[in-house]
């Protein structure tokens, strides 16, 4: 990784503040050694469930004596799974999936945003059903924290507008006005005004 990020910073891609270093970890080697690379300098990382999962479990999934061992959900795999997941949060960094895992099982998907996964990739049939996973463990876990009910209360108006976020992607941002004359700007997370993370701004009406 020392070698190809100096490849990279040679090339002048670095100097690009849109240009994200990202990498695979489909190895238990990567995947048990992640806070060694992080340290390195990455943006990112898109774990490979499909490699990993046959890697630790020492099963290979193209075999039909042995493919019905292969399970994403055995213990190992998840408690891997949600490893690499917290401690790419740990560090600020983003995480993502690749692999088959969360569209096969929607369990994990769960699972992983509860860890604090940035981002989930599924095929394009389980699309609805995933956004939903998102939306209910986001609403769940937002309703916990102890100051929900406080804010909450305090809220007189919602308006949400679509804009562009800097990486080029439409997202909601919500203006939320207080009972006080003040209002919160915040990026809206999903179409439910009551998930509305993280706080921007807060002004004065």
């Amino acid at each position: 990784l020392i070698k190809i990020k100096q490849m990279v910073e040679k090339s002048g891609l670095l100097n690009y503040p849109e240009f994200k270093l990202w990498i695979m970890v489909e190895v238990p080697s990567c995947a048990l050694n992640l806070e060694e690379f992080i340290k390195i300098g990455i943006d990112g990382v898109s774990i490979g469930t499909n490699d990993l999962t046959m890697m630790l479990l020492g099963v290979d999934r193209d075999s039909e004596e042995v493919a019905s061992v292969y399970d994403e959900r055995t213990p190992v795999v998840l408690n891997v799974l949600e490893y690499i997941v917290k401690t790419c949060q740990k560090y600020g960094i983003t995480s993502s999936i690749c692999g088959q895992a969360p569209s096969d099982y929607p369990e994990i998907a769960e699972r992983l945003v509860r860890a604090g996964i940035t981002s989930l990739s599924v095929t394009p049939d389980v699309i609805d059903r995933t956004r939903q996973i998102v939306f209910d463990v986001e609403r769940k876990l937002f309703k916990e924290k102890k100051w929900y009910n406080e804010f909450m209360a305090v809220i007189k108006k919602i308006v949400a507008n679509e804009i562009i976020n800097s990486l080029g992607y439409p997202t909601l941002q919500g203006k939320l006005f207080l009972d006080d004359g003040r209002f919160v700007i915040s990026n809206i997370s999903s179409l439910n005004p009551e998930i509305d993370l993280p706080v921007k701004e807060l002004r004065d009406g």
